[in-house]
């Protein structure tokens, strides 16, 4: 494994989080209630889209501007200086890096561009956020392309993505590269797997507990010697062991 894709939106970032936030004490504006967690999957799938669910078609065309206008000022005043990148994927990155494989980042929502905190974490990683114009499969398929063609990637099973969404498992799948899943937008386990997730689990902390196990990771150079010259010493020692008559089961 050369290339590891990470969902900002859903994963690596807390955004949709609050995204999720504004968009809910928006709704109630309108006096319509809503689960926090049923916003969120909304979003992560039809991002501001998600407006259709909630307004008939004849109050969608009076509203829908004056609604979307609401959820941007709610989330710039109030939710907007609370992105941040999660802390276990600080860890969880640092490690992937020290195997030595590559970061990409893939984003569906342009209000992170030019976010100080993404912006931060793209020079630490020396990598560059890739934004999908739509959160539709060709898209999505169009912008992993990229990131595989950016990092010279010519075999996609050499890249792994991280997904919190069935619609970016499946665009993975199709290209031909690994896909783990992430439970942290509200898709069940049963929804990932059946777009194609080989491995699902409930959080990025998880993902980082299960990280030596975990069949995309690969040891780092340094480490490969050690355990390969770890492995040469037991060789010989039981060679040497043989060779002088050791009565030593």
């Amino acid at each position: 494994m050369k290339v590891v894709t990470f969902d900002v939106d859903n994963v690596v970032m807390n955004f949709r989080e609050q995204q999720a936030l504004s968009w809910r004490e928006a709704l109630r504006h309108f006096c319509q209630y809503e689960p926090i967690e049923t916003i969120r999957r909304k979003l992560a799938e039809h991002g501001t889209e998600s407006v259709r669910f909630y307004f008939s078609a004849h109050l969608l065309n009076k509203y829908r501007r004056f609604f979307i206008n609401h959820v941007s000022l709610v989330f710039k005043e109030k939710y907007q200086p609370r992105i941040h990148v999660r802390p276990q994927m600080s860890d969880l990155l640092a490690q992937l890096r020290h195997h030595g494989l590559k970061i990409g980042l893939l984003s569906t929502t342009g209000q992170l561009a030019g976010n100080k905190r993404l912006a931060h974490l793209e020079a630490f990683l020396k990598a560059k956020t890739y934004f999908a114009v739509d959160k539709t499969d060709e898209f999505l398929g169009a912008t992993l392309r990229d990131i595989l063609a950016f990092y010279q990637i010519t075999e996609p099973m050499e890249a792994t993505a991280i997904c919190a969404t069935p619609t970016l498992a499946r665009a993975a799948c199709a290209l031909g590269m690994n896909a783990i899943g992430l439970t942290c937008s509200g898709f069940a386990e049963m929804e990932l797997r059946a777009a194609g997730c080989r491995e699902v689990y409930a959080t990025p902390t998880e993902l980082l507990q299960v990280f030596e196990n975990s069949f995309w990771t690969q040891p780092s150079p340094a480490e490969h010697h050690h355990r390969f010259s770890k492995i040469n010493r037991v060789i010989n020692s039981r060679m040497c062991l043989t060779r002088y008559g050791s009565t030593t089961p």
